[in-house]
């Protein structure tokens, strides 16, 4: 298919979610074209046999925009996935995540380390959570051959006291891989128009469900602040410029 085409049937069904579209066609494409450009880049061939992907148990660490836009992509990948947030379900982002079919999973009640002791360690772990410490439990939780992506951008002063002499170890012996992640240059970008276009096939207006507050010309700057840092239950706090037409 073309990709001017794919991008007008994005673009489309983008519109069909918001008035706010332009902008936030241009937040989505971002996000998917980053995503993609982690599964080109953190050693997917490692999970392939002649060109045909192997089944994997991956585990998302992190239910915000970022996580559940990544929980997307890898279910839209056929991967089995498990994402872990802080606040125990129900609540709106736990009920998306399992709307994917993938499972979710309150740190509050299970962490990683004793999840992965009880079913299995994962073949991936895409960490999107903004806490630091959670890296190196996510570490003691990858399998063998595995790769751990870090994503979140951490600027505190942060410590944490860690096993490392046996995550060394494991890491070693164990073939592991640990990366971090942030650019993505056009071919990603064109991989997340795909993505786009196929989750809102799939998936519907799930996509539409991600932007939970609207606030109404560029004016009204106030509240948009004022919903970006004291919204409850904010995924995607968004302005909508002009109304289209």
């Amino acid at each position: 298919m073309p990709l001017a085409l794919i991008f007008l049937m994005a673009f489309a069904l983008f519109l069909s979610f918001s008035r706010g579209a332009w902008v936030n066609l241009a937040i989505a494409l971002g996000v998917f074209g980053y995503l993609s450009f982690i599964l080109a880049r953190s050693n997917w061939a490692r999970f392939k046999i002649a060109g045909v992907a192997l089944a994997c148990c991956l585990a998302v660490m992190g239910a915000g925009t970022i996580g559940l836009l990544a929980t997307l992509v890898f279910k839209l990948k056929g991967m089995e996935v498990v994402t872990f947030g802080k606040t125990p379900k129900p609540y709106l982002n736990s009920d998306l995540i399992e709307e994917l079919g993938a499972e979710y999973v309150s740190t509050d009640e299970f962490g990683v380390i004793e999840y992965a002791r009880q079913n299995g360690a994962f073949d991936v772990i895409f960490e999107a959570t903004g806490f630091s410490p959670i890296v190196f439990e996510a570490m003691q939780a990858l399998a063998k051959n595995g790769v751990l992506i870090l994503s979140s951008v951490t600027g505190g002063d942060r410590r944490t006291e860690v096993p490392a002499d046996k995550i060394n170890l494991d890491f070693v012996l164990g073939n592991k891989v640990m990366v971090g992640t942030v650019n993505a240059n056009r071919e990603y970008f064109e991989s997340g128009v795909k993505d786009l276009s196929q989750a809102a096939l799939e998936y519907g207006d799930w996509l539409a469900r991600l932007l939970t507050h609207p606030v109404k010309g560029l004016e009204n700057y106030g509240e948009l602040f004022e919903k970006l840092t004291s919204a409850k239950g904010a995924i995607k706090v968004f302005c909508e410029v002009a109304e289209l037409n």
